[in-house]
């Protein structure tokens, strides 16, 4: 990657991360290395397929995270299982691809989760979601929705 569109990715992320952050002003982070059995209760065997998987020295099974979301909104209900929820994140994500393909085993994703539809409107969502459009296509991402 050039140093230009590595630029250009920064002032993306950065541009989604201030849109964000007036409804999720707290950056939530989650280890690399997460239980599988997170993703496997809550996406079903269909993930194990594309997760990279390995076994701990007491046999639990681990896997490098697929995704962000299950972590994210896992411990930020653990930390207030009451109060209003709302955590961006910004990290790489692991998903194994099948022979042949394009598409990234290694990828970046900055994303929100908000639970708490009072103070989260769809005018908010869709706000959003056309800034993440802007920025991507801003840093030269061919976008759809």
């Amino acid at each position: 990657m050039t140093r230009a569109a590595a630029d250009r990715i920064e002032t993306a992320a950065a541009a989604v991360h201030a849109a964000i952050a007036r409804y999720a002003p707290r950056r939530a982070t989650a280890d690399v290395l997460q239980p599988a059995g997170l993703y496997l209760e809550l996406l079903g065997e269909d993930i194990r397929a594309r997760a990279f998987t390995l076994a701990g020295p007491d046999g639990a099974e681990w896997c490098l995270r697929p995704d962000l979301t299950a972590p994210i909104v896992r411990d930020a209900l653990a930390a207030a299982p009451t109060a209003q929820v709302a955590a961006s994140y910004d990290g790489l994500v692991f998903r194994r691809q099948t022979r042949g393909s394009t598409r990234e085993t290694e990828f970046r994703v900055v994303g929100v989760e908000v639970l708490a539809p009072a103070a989260f409107t769809p005018a908010a969502a869709a706000e959003l979601v056309a800034t993440a459009l802007d920025a991507a296509r801003s840093a030269g991402v061919t976008t759809r929705l």
